[in-house]
Parts: C-alpha cells; sequence; structure tokens
C-alpha cells in the first residue's frame, strides 16, 4: 500500500466508526492529534531534545486500528471471560443463568445474560479481530 492508499482506509474505518462508535475514533484522533514525539540525546550537558512530529498515513491507520482491538474486540472477549468465570463459580442450583450488577447510589442493577445475543456478540467481536488482523498483515508487508 502506498500512503494514498493508507489515507483512504484510514478515513473509510473512520467513517464506518462514527456511525456507532464515534467515541472510538475520537480516542484514536486524540492520540493522533498529539503527535509522536521524538527522543533523542544531545551531546550537551547529557540533555534530552524532544522533537513532536506528526504520524504518517500508515502509522495513523495503524493506530486505528489499535483502538478498535483495544476497545470493541478486547471488551468482548473480556466479557465473554467474565460470564464464563462467574458461571463456573456459581452453583447450578443458585444460578438462573445471569450475572447482576447492582448500583448501590442509584440502587437498581443490569444483567448479564449468557444467551445467543452473547454468543453473538463474541462472534461478530471474532470475525472482526480476524479481519483486523489481515489489515495489519497486509500493513506489514509493505515494510
Amino acid at each position: 500500500m502506498n500512503n494514498d492508499e493508507y489515507e483512504i482506509t484510514f478515513n473509510e474505518l473512520r467513517n464506518i466508526l462514527e456511525q456507532n462508535f464515534n467515541w472510538v475514533a475520537l480516542l484514536a484522533l486524540e492520540e493522533i492529534n498529539m503527535g509522536k514525539v521524538l527522543e533523542s540525546k544531545s551531546n550537551k550537558k547529557n540533555r534530552t531534545d524532544v522533537e513532536v512530529r506528526e504520524y504518517s498515513p500508515k502509522e495513523k491507520l495503524e493506530i486505528l486500528i489499535d483502538c478498535i482491538e483495544q476497545t470493541i474486540v478486547d471488551t468482548a472477549f473480556m466479557e465473554r471471560d467474565i460470564i464464563k468465570f462467574f458461571m463456573e463459580k456459581t452453583s447450578s442450583a443458585e444460578s438462573d443463568s445471569n450475572i447482576k450488577f447492582l448500583n448501590e447510589i442509584e440502587e437498581n442493577y443490569f444483567t448479564i445474560t449468557r444467551d445467543g445475543q452473547t454468543n453473538e456478540v463474541e462472534q461478530q467481536a471474532q470475525i472482526l479481530y480476524k479481519l483486523l488482523e489481515r489489515l495489519k498483515e497486509t500493513i506489514d508487508n509493505d515494510t
């Protein structure tokens, strides 16, 4: 891929995210806007010089991919593991296949149910993970 293709791919992914996961796109853009910090040792009195540079189109795409993985894919996998852990720790007599999280301040709770919906989220996360891995391989093969 060349820089134009990196930018096109970045913009397409960002536009997709902005439809339902705008906060993920904003996280990536925040990191990108801060720039890449480069440090170098200066011969003058053992000082460290710091320089901030703009990320390359390839690096911007890599940052966006990492944000997607960390916020969407990893979260779905953590949910799966947490539900699995609690379901294994609860005896079948006590378990109604639900996990309730109590908010003591508002005195309400929300329930996570180990059902088809949870499995579907996990499957979708797995598909997204595989697609992102293929995209990363394509990017890595360009170096």
